[in-house]
This record gives structure tokens, C-alpha cells and sequence, in this order.
């Protein structure tokens, strides 16, 4: 009977040893959190306007992946040794659209050197900027006119200086509209090559009614081809917001067919069926890609 206690006892400790093999202990992460970046504008070249809308970080720790989070956010962090490397890249919505977010490939990512501290939190600020080689194919921020004329439709984008609507500086542009005048469409004077690479349109703007953003295509003659509308914005409820349009689409639909080409900006807007009067107001249009 003896025998017998004994060997249980001894099951027992070759048991509880064994769960502890499977489920060892956890590391407890440090904890970074992220509210915003700061933009810093850059003080060697004209980038119009210093506002962005980036809406996500992608965060790495000494080159690895941790994830992809909506701001603002807590990130854990498994941490080795005292000291590692935490790298945030500034995400942004493609069109508008939030399950389509990349990393925006012209403003910089930002490092910092993140302690281990178990359990702890710290808050960060990751800055960023464009880079050093973005290339501006366009700035229209309505400072010194306006480019834009009526294409189709029953009004025209127009350039303001009211204090209470401009968004940026001391001009703006502004459409509107009023009841049966119901659409109208413009376009800019200003045409910019296709870009080397993916290019993006930066819009930022404030509205009462829906606008949408696109490109009308000119061969190298200068000859148009066809227009085509990327995507568009909802009313703001009097909010300014900023939105960044892909020319992946366009640049693939006439670069193709018609290489050497060039692009003028469009902008669209319509009162939706019901609604008397509406207005869009926008502020530093930019064309950007990388050198």
C-alpha cells in the first residue's frame, strides 16, 4: 500500500511538470500607444497645404511584422533584450474606401527606440513628411486663381476668399448648387504627364452634397481621349476632411493604349434627388508620385 502512494505521488510530479512544458509562461508585452502622427512639412520644395488623413499605422519591431491598426490604438509589443527598434508607417483609405488601406508611398515612416517594460505603457507620436523624392506634378491650393472652367452641366467651380469658407490660406474653391440647377462638371486648364509610378490626387474638402474626382485623357498631341471618374466624396456634415485618389486604374486603362499621354483634373457635383441647394468647397488639389 505504501508502494502504491508512492508512485502516485510521483505520477503526479511528472504530470505537473509536464503542463508546464505545454503551456509555458507568457511574455508580457510593453505596450505603445498611438494617438495621431504630426505632419512636418518639408522646407525644400512648394508641398502646398500641410494637412493629411492618415487613418492607420503599420508597426514593426526590429523588422518584424507586428500589424496593421486603425487609429488611435494601443499596440502590444513582445519586446527581446533592453532595448529594440519600433518602426510606424503612416497608412491612409484609397479612394475613400476603409478596407482599402495601404501605406501612402510618399510620407515617411518614423522610428523610435522602444525600452522593455513589461506591462507598461508609452505614448508616441510618430512623425512623418513627404519624401525627399515626391514629385509634385500639380498643386492647386487657389492662392494666386483658379484653372478650372466648365465642362458640362449647369454651374461652374469658382474661386472664393470668404474667410468663413475658405479651408486653407486665403482661398478656396467652390461650387454650387441650387434647385433645378441639379450637376455640373469641371475641368482643369493644367494638364501633368502620366506619372513614372503610381500617382495619387489628394483632395481636402468640405460639402453638402456629393462630389466626385476624376482625369480626362489627352494623347501626346494634346488630343482628348476619353474621361474617367476614380471615385467620389459624401457630404462632411460641415467637417473638413481629406481624401486620396489612386491614378492606378486611369494609368492602366490609357497608358497602354496611348503612351506619352497626359491627364487634366475633373470635378464633378450633383445634388442628390430631393436636396434644394448644396455646396462643395475645395482646398490644396495635389497630383504627387514618386521620382
Amino acid at each position: 500500500m505504501r508502494f502504491t502512494y508512492i508512485l502516485l505521488a510521483f505520477c503526479s510530479v511528472v504530470m505537473w511538470s509536464g503542463c508546464n512544458t505545454i503551456n509555458p509562461t507568457e511574455p508580457v508585452p510593453t505596450y505603445v500607444h498611438i494617438d495621431s502622427f504630426s505632419f512636418k512639412p518639408l522646407t525644400t520644395m512648394n508641398t502646398g497645404g500641410n494637412t493629411h488623413n492618415i487613418t492607420c499605422a503599420w508597426v514593426y519591431y526590429n523588422g518584424n511584422v507586428i500589424g496593421v491598426f486603425d487609429l488611435p490604438v494601443t499596440v502590444p509589443v513582445i519586446t527581446s533584450g533592453t532595448t529594440g527598434t519600433l518602426t510606424i508607417a503612416p497608412g491612409i483609405q484609397v479612394n475613400g474606401i476603409s478596407s482599402n488601406q495601404i501605406i501612402y508611398p510618399s510620407y515617411t515612416y518614423d522610428t523610435m527606440a522602444l525600452a522593455t517594460n513589461p506591462g507598461q505603457m508609452v505614448t508616441y507620436t510618430p512623425k512623418t513628411q513627404y519624401r525627399s523624392n515626391t514629385s509634385f506634378l500639380q498643386i492647386d491650393d487657389f492662392e494666386n486663381g483658379n484653372d478650372f472652367v466648365k465642362f458640362t452641366g449647369d454651374s461652374a467651380l469658382i474661386r472664393i476668399t470668404d474667410k468663413s469658407l475658405v479651408l486653407d490660406g486665403s482661398a478656396s474653391a467652390y461650387i454650387y448648387l441650387k434647385s433645378p440647377d441639379t450637376a455640373c462638371e469641371n475641368i482643369c486648364n493644367v494638364r501633368f504627364s502620366y506619372p513614372t509610378q503610381t500617382g495619387y490626387i489628394e483632395v481636402d474638402y468640405k460639402s453638402t452634397m456629393p462630389f466626385a474626382v476624376g482625369v480626362e485623357d489627352y494623347t501626346a498631341s494634346n488630343s482628348p481621349t476619353a474621361s474617367y471618374y476614380i471615385g467620389g466624396a459624401n457630404p462632411t456634415s460641415g467637417v473638413q476632411k481629406k481624401i486620396y485618389f489612386s491614378l492606378a486604374t486611369p494609368l492602366g486603362i490609357f497608358q497602354n493604349g496611348v503612351p506619352g499621354g497626359f491627364f487634366s483634373l475633373l470635378i464633378r457635383a450633383e445634388l442628390p434627388a430631393g436636396q434644394a441647394n448644396g455646396y462643395v468647397i475645395i482646398d490644396d488639389i495635389k497630383v504627387v508620385t514618386l521620382q
